[in-house]
């Protein structure tokens, strides 16, 4: 539902622009779109691969990315998690994950465990 409500709010914005011609008005809504469906299609196939009899091309960042996810997911942090799922429900950007404070406590957490 919520990537359903991102692409209306992208379909709505190029309808204020009447003065575009009607290829542009589609490009620009499937540029936005395109935009909009990585991240939950990140998301959700990849779970899939971390299991080994999924079948299917990895993405060249796999390695790192999973495993990475898995120490947020279960690091313990409060602030970590939030943040986790945060992105899990689509109301932040992943690159929060990458912040430096965010790589900092999840490790510190992971390392006392």
């Amino acid at each position: 539902m919520t990537v359903a409500a991102l692409e209306a709010e992208a379909f709505s914005h190029p309808l204020g622009c009447q003065t575009e011609s009607d290829a542009r008005l589609r490009r620009d809504y499937f540029r936005r779109t395109d935009a909009i469906i990585d991240v939950p299609w990140e998301l959700s196939s990849g779970e899939n691969f971390k299991y080994p009899q999924t079948t299917g091309r990895r993405s060249l960042l796999f390695r790192f990315t999973r495993p990475y996810k898995d120490m947020v997911a279960t690091c313990g942090d409060p602030r970590v998690v939030r943040d986790f799922y945060r992105v899990l429900s689509l109301t932040a950007p992943p690159r929060i994950l990458l912040r430096p404070q965010t790589v900092a406590r999840a490790l510190a957490l992971r390392k006392q465990a």
